[in-house]
């Protein structure tokens, strides 16, 4: 009877055990499906902010292309008033040398 109850004892012991065991188990199951499901969303966050980086980027590239080509076409814009202006001065000077001559007439 004495061995009998050591072995029910035991069995109890044992099936406690597994049952901790078991529990333990599905707990880290669980918690492995959580960790993954996270993992999941930063990497869908990381990529949606390296997309957004790249879109920036190439907004500032395009942004200092325009500012190039503008800066180029204001140059240019520039060089064709200063010609004006420099034609105007001359247009000037030989008009007010030919009123000069007429007036010496």
């Amino acid at each position: 009877a004495f061995s009998s109850a050591l072995e029910a004892t035991f069995q109890g012991k044992v099936s406690a055990l597994q049952n901790e065991i078991d529990d333990a188990i599905s707990k880290a199951e669980e918690n492995a499906k959580t960790k993954t499901e996270e993992v999941k969303k930063m990497e869908a966050v990381v990529a949606a902010l390296q997309q957004d980086f790249a879109r920036e980027s190439e907004q500032k590239e395009a942004a200092l292309k325009g500012k190039g080509s503008l800066e180029s076409t204001l140059q240019s814009q520039i060089e064709q008033l200063k010609k004006a202006n420099t034609d105007i001065e001359n247009a000037r000077a030989k008009a007010q040398k030919e009123v000069e001559a007429k007036a010496d007439e």
